[in-house]
């Protein structure tokens, strides 16, 4: 999955870029898929798809018709953009640069990676945390599709913008971040301006990986 800053720098971006009305709540789509209490639920919040042959994808044309009606919303825009930014997030890996990681050291090494990015995500993009969290989302529709942990959520992209940790590098680097930046953002936008329109761009199983490549 993306990181976290690299999620918000898309949802600062894509906002800006069209139009989005409710910047805060469009963030909040854009960070939720991760807020959650537990490795086991991150199948469920990211829609993901695995099949008998070992296909993996995030089904993310599935979470745009389960939530047809409020996708006029921002934070149901944000979290269906979430799902699009990790299905790239995977092709950038798996597929730009052969990056699979199998083992629990090499995702504790991705992880520092991203902790090592923050504060350069921070200083390169001027983020500034306008992240705003409802006290709980259980009037939502959204609600459905798990137990999302807001307070969590909220301190945890608090320390996001603070944390200054030191280190090398193992996988990522500041210049393959702003890559995948760089790379992605115009297909994000493509895609959000077409979903706006009320059409699609993107087709989920475009993006499909296999489980061995995990």
């Amino acid at each position: 999955m993306a990181q976290r800053t690299v999620h918000y720098v898309f949802g600062l971006q894509l906002a800006a870029a069209c139009g989005i009305d409710d910047i805060p709540r469009f963030l909040l789509g854009s960070l939720l898929p991760d807020a959650i209490g537990s490795k086991d639920e991150r199948d469920v919040t990211h829609y993901a798809f695995r099949g008998a042959d070992g296909t993996r994808y995030y089904e993310f044309d599935r979470f745009r018709r389960d939530f047809a009606d409020q996708m006029f919303d921002p934070l149901y825009l944000g979290y269906y953009m979430h799902l699009v930014e990790d299905s790239f997030y995977r092709a950038f890996c798996h597929r730009d640069y052969q990056f699979y990681f199998i083992k629990d050291e090499a995702v504790r090494a991705l992880h520092r990676d991203y902790h090592l990015l923050n504060p350069w995500l921070v200083r390169r993009y001027s983020l500034t945390n306008m992240l705003s969290c409802p006290a709980e989302l259980s009037g939502e529709p959204i609600s459905r599709i798990a137990g999302f942990d807001l307070n969590g959520l909220q301190a945890d992209l608090a320390q996001d913008f603070i944390e200054q940790p030191e280190g090398a590098f193992t996988f990522l680097s500041p210049a393959m971040t702003e890559e995948f930046i760089e790379r992605y953002l115009p297909q994000a936008e493509t895609e959000l301006r077409a979903v706006l329109e009320g059409q699609e761009f993107l087709r989920a199983a475009d993006f499909a990986w296999r489980k061995t490549d995990e």
